[in-house]
């Protein structure tokens, strides 16, 4: 099996050269009409989304479109440590240790009873495999161990089987442009 890392860089560039693809383009705006749905349709009023960077599937307008009705909450890094902190408009971001925006380190914090979580590939036992820096691995086993994990992406990323260690959290459901998937025994 390819390593982690490997695999990393060949889905890195495979997104990369599909990022203006108009069917990407598409599948991603599935990818969100089925987020937007997913939203309705769970009351929970804390909900953990993210600001996205290069090629991931732009959430933005759902974070626009929710937060003045839910808790929205954008996470953010210190260390090795992930917090999710209270969305209270773009304007209030700042450049994160990544170049990620994300909220200010005054911002309140907030245990969102359901997170969405950006990744670059997903297998069909529900893991993801991110970026490799194991920051939503380490809050899934720690501090938001009880939310609800929601994974977005493209169904072209969608493995068999991924390569994992023991450290790894796995997704509750993923959400691609054709269907959501449930991995919760």
């Amino acid at each position: 099996m390819v390593s982690k890392k490997a695999l990393r860089q060949q889905i890195r560039l495979k997104r990369k050269q599909k990022l203006h693809n108009p069917m990407v383009q598409a599948a991603h705006h599935c990818i969100r009409a089925g987020l937007d749905h997913f939203i309705q349709s769970h009351p929970q009023q804390k909900l953990g989304l993210f600001w996205p960077t290069r090629d991931e599937i732009d959430i933005r307008p759902l974070i626009e479109k929710y937060h003045r009705s839910r808790q929205i909450a954008l996470p953010k890094t210190a260390g090795k440590r992930l917090t999710f902190h209270i969305f209270t408009g773009a304007n209030a971001l700042i450049p994160g240790p990544f170049g990620i925006s994300e909220p200010p380190a005054e911002a309140p914090t907030l245990h969102p009873a359901i997170i969405i979580t950006p990744l670059l590939a997903y297998d069909q036992s529900g893991y993801r495999l991110g970026y490799g820096g194991g920051y939503y691995d380490r809050a899934f086993a720690g501090p938001y161990k009880n939310a609800l994990k929601v994974g977005i992406g493209l169904s072209i990323f969608g493995y068999d089987k991924l390569p994992i260690d023991k450290h790894d959290i796995k997704l509750d459901l993923l959400i691609n442009e054709k269907e959501t998937l449930d991995f919760r025994d």
